[in-house]
């Protein structure tokens, strides 16, 4: 495939990614968030319990696939309320018909499901038998960095906010103005009382 064919095909298939997890962002306690394995990825992580795994699972080997709000009432600030969340999150996602706009496979072994409750984000895998939390799933990735040094001109300019311009160059004319030190300096000697000529005198054998 050509190179600028396949970069086209890259960003249409980060744009739908990047517009689930901005829904996931922005929606309210409490909402969840399903991954699965990306179709570069390496063939022998699908469908693999977690012990089976030589590395633990790596978000950049992952989509976003599909986020939705969970039912209010339940405590997912144990684990035993996430559980529960996880089971019937993976039943839904297992029933015949599947919620509208869901375009994955079936909720399987090798998935992620992410749960967003009080401000903070949890990530479980979906093992051979129930869910196993990642707690560094999320360290390995910052979504917002990579976006940024994907947008920006200048990687000095990663600061949070996206395509903010290149850093200001200095035009010839400013390159010859004097720097602050430059002035000091300068001032500094039209401030020096002249020499006297007995000064002077002294000076001029000096340098001999």
């Amino acid at each position: 495939m050509p190179e600028d064919k396949q970069n086209m095909k890259q960003t249409a298939d980060s744009e739908p990614a990047r517009i689930i997890e901005d829904a996931f962002r922005k929606a309210p306690d409490q909402a969840f968030l399903i991954y699965q394995l990306r179709k570069d990825s390496p063939a022998e992580l699908r469908f693999m319990g977690l012990s089976m795994l030589r590395m633990p699972p790596e978000m950049a080997n992952y989509a976003p696939i599909y986020t939705g709000q969970l039912q209010p009432g339940t405590d997912l600030s144990v684990e035993e309320g996430r559980m529960q969340v996880l089971e019937e999150v993976f039943e839904r996602f297992n029933a015949d018909e599947k919620p509208e706009g869901y375009t994955g496979h079936s909720l399987s072994v090798s998935d992620v499901v992410a749960l967003k409750h009080d401000g903070t984000v949890s990530y479980h895998y979906c093992d051979s038998i129930g869910f196993r939390e990642l707690p560094d799933f999320a360290k390995q990735e910052n979504y917002l960095k990579n976006t940024e040094m994907q947008m920006e001109d200048d990687y000095g300019m990663i600061d949070g906010i996206i395509n903010n311009g290149r850093r200001e160059q200095k035009t010839p004319e400013e390159e010859k103005r004097p720097s602050v030190l430059e002035k000091l300096r300068d001032l500094k000697q039209e401030l020096k009382p002249p020499e006297t000529q007995k000064e002077k005198t002294n000076n001029e054998r000096n340098r001999f």
